[in-house]
């Protein structure tokens, strides 16, 4: 990692509310747009599956999808939510 990214990870690990305030005004300026929908293909690289898992999630009832014709579109933040339940959080040994 270069000594900029690492200071920058630091500045964001010991004030989180810096890193809230960024994130909240580059959701603002529309440079992050969680209210798009995204593509089964832009969908699947996020969740970091393939599509044909996807697909398979979306017809087991694990993600919520709407459907657009033939093509599915799917809501970032099902999307988070989706991805933050399959998360394992393992304590810390220290």
């Amino acid at each position: 990692m270069h000594i900029l990214e690492e200071e920058i990870k630091n500045v964001f690990f010991r004030n989180p509310e810096i890193l809230e305030r960024v994130v909240k005004k580059l959701i603002d300026k529309k440079m992050i747009d969680l209210t798009r929908r995204l593509t089964s293909k832009e969908a699947a690289k996020y969740l970091n599956i393939s599509v044909k898992t996807l697909d398979n999630k979306c017809s087991n009832g694990e993600i919520t999808y709407f459907k657009i014709g033939k093509k599915r579109e799917f809501e970032y933040k099902d999307l988070i939510v989706y991805k933050k339940s399959k998360e394992n959080i393992y304590p810390s040994l220290n």
